[in-house]
């Protein structure tokens, strides 16, 4: 910082040139005058004389000292409004009043007389008011610097003899100011007297008495108004000399900790200041303990002293300590009242509030404008800001100004620190939705001056692989889209179809998410760049199915649900649409399939009112379009199954039309009886390729059985296929194949839920039998050939996810009946996987049906045979071995009985159940297949079916072997079907919830297998997931408990027997228990895994959304 005096010097040179500058030009235009004005001097003349009258009625005339020297110095004081008039140069005047008051005869008591006569002259105001404006040049004066010179209180104070009493006369009139003072006004404004007063001891060539004036001045600030204190405080660095900066700081600092509203000018004035290192770091901590009381229209100067005082020690310190004090979301509250008022009133809070809401904003933006500056050009300012925040330990110690701070960070070219912390702080959770919502929606106006740098972070944090960093990205494009401007939106949009483009799938995803959710919630503000949208049609063929779902989903919506700007691509869509249903490539078949279903479900939408604009033209278009789906799928299973597995999905959101909801009932799902349905007595007599019968039927006493024809079904299907191929047109619709049925059955129960309460219209299709190959083909594999094994692999697999669509759509019904179905539906699921693993472990090569149709590629198997192993697998680490002896734990021991057995004897007859032995006491067949190497291939269980778990045990009563009385099975949930449901829920928590920070996402592109399978749960948000998850937890802890006692009661049991049955004992345990045992140990595990997953999945997502156990 500059000396004081350096300054001051520097001020006067300068002063000084331009005074000479205007004196030479002055006394070139007095020459011009009196050239061109001689022809009229005479004129001139005459005219003084006629006005000479008036002027001397204007002439402020007294006899006292005052007035008598400076009229004879050169300056004539005037009545009223009219400035004074000087008739010389100023310089002169100041001269003349020296030399005149020096060789005064009375001198020195001339000065007292003087000062007398002045006080006099300004006691009236309006003489005041006149001494503090600039006097006017006398016509007849040709030496002047100008027309206009400074004001009389000026020019005394430019006169050395007078200078210390005129300063302190000045002063003590201040004192004479009050609020309650009738004021002067000047071009309609208010004249303020005490600032134009002040404002001549500024810029003062020389202060003859600095030290002493400085001691009067801070002596009246404890004396004079507020108003004034102000005026005197901010003059006081231009009088104080060099050696009292301190005392006058120590002052000033005493005077801010007892009056906090003169804090602004007391701020100004310290840094004009040199102070030393000590009493800058006291002065310091004074204010900032006044911070957190400041009124906000101190703040920003608050913010630039503090900052601009700093330096790389105490920079952190500093820094932290404003952090802790300013708090954004207090401070700079919006002003929104809740409580009713009359109109008037209303209207009149309203107005208040507006004008206290810009203040906060203007203020909110010079305080940030504060820190950016210092931020800028004080490196340590900088650094301090970026320890501070990455300091915070507590994630819930997080506010809104950090966010301001990493903002400014980030502007002003500290990007990679800024992205860095930015996402520690999202893993720690420190950076929340919460938060971020908290500052688009209060500070939204102060924020839009970031917008390039939200922009950029959102960017960059789009592409992260972690979920919890993704989700903020997401965050941060939604909260800018709505809070900020049409161009802001514009580039908003611009960039997520940008990062569309970009081929990598996470961010694909993400960034179709949000264009999702902009979309659906925001359509009003999406309209105008409909257009933009559409462009990432040109994306297609590197979009997945589901993300072409997203994207139809969002043109559809755009299209059709916004009358104003959507028929510029109405037309656009068709025409795509169209052209993929008649294209014979399975792939745009695909898209021109779910574009349909998306169209149909935005112009046949229904809102959640209830509300329907359906008009007749508009329905006959839904039913033209479905008409044309259904017939360009017409020969296509995997097409057709598609088709009816989109359409669920639109009508179980239960957001179509209801008229088109009883077009789809009547229409579509009619056919499904007529595919794959049969009454037992019109069986078809066609033999199969293997010997079968009906099985596992639940409704023994129907009297009009139907049955689920599934091997005629398969080799129906084969022979279709091999018709296609030769392009014989005598082959069937692709409706009746048996890919379709669990698809159509899934259509059938959604629609009929849609239009009843109940599904008892469709209940006989939960307890009808199902036609498959006898269990005893299944005891003797090897000699069977090729063919045959994969006509049984197809016969288990169409069988299996068929019993999987059942129970996913039988499970939630209320009914015991239906619930004890539902449960014996479970132990055939179990019974049939048994059988599975056999086929699978002599056929090892098999490629299952497709179970899930919203996929572009097949997806394939990892085969795990431990039959046998190759010399290449003995040079394996010893890691690698355990991983296989891990896996070789899973399988599961046969028990080809049992498939053969109706599901109410199940329960009845696994007790009974042994494990047949070799002499070596091993278990005769162990299979090297894990089913869980084929979950792409087996339709997705729904999270409604996991609510079996609470259900306890159920009575079924029943006709005995003789069939003339009453006979009662109890049926519950064992290991086996705890086991399979367990293992699916721990599946799809995994997939769903974020589980951890190590749960990333590469930039590579994912197995597609991985996904498979996933298409209903997809459609949960976490939230849901988690929510639905969590109910189920006193279920879960049911079955630890009982699986514990089971255990307990067993240990208890075998020491009582220990002693004089030790090998009896054991012999019965690993002969009669071992199935339950391991059923057992391997729900247990899994339970006991799955409860920590799932606290994990809420803990992590716990910034997002909480949830109370």
């Amino acid at each position: 910082m500059l000396a004081i005096c350096d300054v001051f010097k520097w001020r006067k040179q300068g002063n000084f040139i331009r005074l000479n500058m205007v004196a030479e030009r002055n006394s070139v235009l007095s020459k011009k005058r009196k050239t061109s004005g001689e022809h009229g001097e005479e004129k001139l003349k005459g005219g003084q004389k006629k006005r000479k009258g008036s002027e001397d009625e204007d002439i402020y005339q007294n006899n006292s000292t005052f007035c008598e020297l400076v009229n004879k110095a050169g300056l004539t004081l005037m009545k009223g409004n009219k400035p004074n008039s000087l008739g010389v140069d100023q310089a002169v005047f100041q001269r003349n009043l020296q030399v005149s008051l020096k060789r005064h005869e009375s001198y020195p008591e001339v000065l007292d007389e003087f000062m007398e006569g002045f006080q006099e002259y300004i006691e009236d105001q309006k003489r005041l008011h006149n001494s503090l404006v600039p006097t006017f040049t006398a016509s007849e004066c040709d030496s002047a610097r100008s027309v206009h010179q400074d004001c009389l209180v000026r020019l005394l104070l430019g006169v050395d003899l007078i200078q210390t009493k005129l300063m302190h006369c000045l002063l003590e009139k201040l004192a004479e100011f009050t609020e309650d003072d009738q004021s002067i006004f000047e071009h309609g404004e208010k004249v303020n007297i005490p600032r134009l007063l002040m404002s001549q001891f500024r810029w003062l060539d020389r202060i003859l008495a600095g030290k002493e004036i400085t001691e009067k001045m801070v002596e009246m600030i404890g004396i004079v108004t507020l108003d004034v204190q102000r005026e005197i405080i901010s003059c006081l660095p231009e009088v104080v000399e060099d050696s009292e900066h301190g005392d006058v700081a120590t002052a000033l600092r005493d005077l801010l900790s007892h009056n906090t509203q003169l804090t602004v000018p007391i701020l100004d004035s310290l840094a004009n200041l040199n102070l030393t290192s000590e009493l800058l770091s006291e002065v310091r901590g004074t204010v900032l303990k006044t911070l957190h009381s400041a009124e906000v229209e101190e703040l920003p100067v608050i913010i630039k002293f503090l900052l601009q005082s700093v330096n790389n020690q105490d920079a952190v310190e500093v820094v932290s300590e404003i952090r802790s004090n300013l708090d954004f979301s207090t401070t700079f509250r919006p002003l929104i009242s809740s409580t009713p008022h009359q109109s008037v009133q209303r209207n009149k809070d309203k107005r208040l509030q507006r004008i206290s809401g810009d203040v906060n904003r203007g203020a909110e933006a010079l305080t940030l404008d504060a820190i950016k500056s210092s931020i800028r050009f004080q490196k340590c300012v900088a650094e301090a800001c970026v320890k501070a925040i990455d300091g915070i330990k507590q994630p819930g110690d997080h506010k809104v100004i950090d966010i301001f701070l990493l903002l400014i960070l980030h502007s002003t070219n500290r990007k990679k620190p800024v992205e860095s912390l930015v996402r520690n702080k999202i893993r720690a959770g420190g950076i929340t939705e919460v938060l971020l919502q908290d500052i688009f929606t209060n500070h939204n106006e102060v924020l839009r001056e970031f917008f390039p740098s939200i922009l950029s972070l959102a960017e960059v944090l789009l592409r992260s692989p972690e979920p919890s960093v993704l989700y903020i990205a997401c965050t941060l494009y939604t909260k800018a889209f709505v809070a900020f401007d049409s161009f802001c939106q514009q580039e908003i949009v611009g960039n997520l179809v940008t990062h569309i483009g970009s081929g990598f799938e996470s961010e694909i995803d993400h960034s179709l998410d949000i264009l999702s959710d902009l979309v659906e919630h925001y359509l009003s503000k999406m309209a105008p760049f409909a257009i933009f949208v559409k462009g990432v049609l040109d994306y297609l063929d590197n979009l997945s199915v589901m993300q072409i779902r997203k994207l139809y989903s969002m043109l559809s919506i755009l299209a059709f649900r916004n009358p104003n700007d959507g028929g510029m691509i109405q037309d656009d869509l068709h025409i795509i649409i169209r052209k993929q249903l008649s294209n014979n490539s399975p792939k745009y078949k695909r898209m021109g399939i779910i574009g349909a279903i998306m169209i149909v479900k935005s112009i046949a939408y229904k809102s959640n009112d209830g509300q329907s604009g359906l008009t007749e033209e508009s329905y006959k278009q839904v039913v033209a379009l479905l008409n044309l789906v259904r017939t360009s799928i017409n020969r296509i299973p995997e097409a057709a199954a598609l088709f009816m597995d989109e359409l669920a999905n639109v009508i179980q959101k239960g957001c179509l039309d209801p008229k088109v909801e009883a077009w789809i009932d009547e229409t579509v799902i009619s056919d499904f009886q007529g595919n794959f349905v049969l009454y037992v007595d019109e069986s078809p007599k066609d033999e199969c390729l293997t010997p079968g019968e009906l099985q596992y039927n639940l409704d023994p006493e129907s009297e009009e059985p139907i049955a689920i024809y599934m091997s005629h079904l398969v080799e129906k299907s084969v022979a279709d296929k091999k018709k296609i191929a030769i392009k014989d047109s005598s082959s069937e619709s692709g409706l009746s194949d048996p890919l379709c049925l669990s698809p159509h059955f899934r259509l059938l129960y959604v629609c009929e839920s849609r239009q009843q309460e109940d599904l008892s219209d469709i209940n006989a299709l939960l307890g009808c039998p199902v036609f498959l190959p006898k269990p005893e083909v299944y005891e003797k594999l090897e000699p069977l050939s090729q063919k045959e094994k994969e006509f049984l692999c197809d016969n288990l697999f169409l069988s299996l996810n068929w019993f999987r669509e059942v129970i996913n759509g039988f499970a939630t019904q209320t009914d015991p009946e239906m619930k004890a179905k539902v449960i014996s539906r479970l132990h055939n699921i179990t019974d049939l996987q048994r059988s599975l693993e056999k086929c699978l472990n002599v056929q090892p090569s098999y490629t299952p049906p497709p179970a899930h149709f919203d996929w572009y590629e097949a997806p394939k198997t990892v085969i795990q045979n431990t039959a046998t192993t190759t010399e290449g697998k003995k040079k394996k680490t010893k890691k690698a071995s355990k991983k296989k002896a891990d896996s070789n734990e899973t399988t599961r021991v046969d028990d080809s009985d049992e498939s053969s057995k109706d599901s109410t004897h199940i329960e009845k007859d696994s007790q009974n159940t042994q494990i047949t032995e070799n002499k070596d006491g091993n278990s005769t067949s162990k299979s090297g297949i894990s089913l869980q190497n084929y979950r792409p291939f087996f339709r997705e269980i729904n999270m409604e079916v996991f609510t079996i778990l609470n259900t306890g045990m159920i009575t079924v009563a029943g006709l005995d072997t003789e069939q003339n009385t009453k006979a009662t099975t109890e049926l519950s949930i064992q290991p086996p079907q705890l086991e399979f449901l367990l293992e699916d829920l721990a599946c799809k928590l995994n997939h769903s919830l974020i589980a951890s920070a190590s749960k990333k996402k590469t930039f590579l592109k994912q197995k597609t297998d991985k996904n498979i399978g996933f298409s209903h749960i997809d459609q949960l948000t976490p939230k849901e997931v988690a929510t639905k998850a969590v109910k189920l937890l006193p279920a879960l802890c049911n079955h630890l408990e009982a699986a514990s006692g089971f255990f307990q009661k067993l240990l208890v049991d075998s020491f009582r027997l220990a002693v004089k049955l030790l090998p009896a004992l054991f012999n019965h345990l690993e002969a009669a228990s071992g199935f339950f045992q391991k059923l057992l140990v391997d729900s247990f595990r899994l339970a006991v895994k799955l409860l920590p997953a799932l606290f994990n999945h809420l803990e992590a997502a716990s910034g997002f959304f909480q949830v109370s156990c």
